[in-house]
């Protein structure tokens, strides 16, 4: 094949060039602005993430305060008599106390609410477990039945 010279044949070779040229940058353009987006993806996501730990530990301390209310309702003073007065019911040599029947009623409707402030989500199931579970436990061990023929 016989060489091309002149105009045509410097023509042809800078034409060849510049397309090697231009497709080189465009593919380096291209990868560019695909790794920043990829950069601001990753980015975004991050700043997701860190909203939504901040949501869920805002949720969590909510949980938790409304938790420590109920614990301070349960050591109210009303509270604190019907408890008294239900823990002594059936202990041998202990004073005979006489359970209202309204010392039942405010005993037991706190476990009450605080099954519905666990089953809302508004309280936290596992510290409302650990505060109040062996409470409830020894109260229904005595009281139950009799709290089951009164509902």
């Amino acid at each position: 094949m016989a060489e091309k010279t002149g105009f045509a044949g410097w023509s042809t070779v800078l034409a060849t060039w510049v397309g090697i040229i231009g497709v080189g940058i465009g593919g380096w353009t291209a990868i560019d602005q695909q790794q920043k987006a990829i950069a601001a993806e990753q980015q975004q996501a991050e700043k997701d993430y860190a909203l939504q730990e901040k949501q869920f530990e805002q949720e969590v301390r909510a949980t938790l305060i409304e938790t420590f209310k109920m614990f301070e309702i349960f050591n109210r003073s009303d509270q604190l008599a019907a408890r008294e007065k239900i823990y002594m019911v059936g202990e041998d040599g202990g004073p005979s106390v006489e359970l209202a029947l309204n010392d039942v009623f405010i005993y037991f409707d706190f476990f009450d609410a605080l099954q519905i402030c666990v089953l809302s989500m508004t309280c936290d199931e596992y510290v409302a477990a650990e505060l109040f579970q062996p409470y409830a436990i020894d109260a229904w061990t005595k009281l139950g039945p009799e709290v089951k023929a009164y509902r």
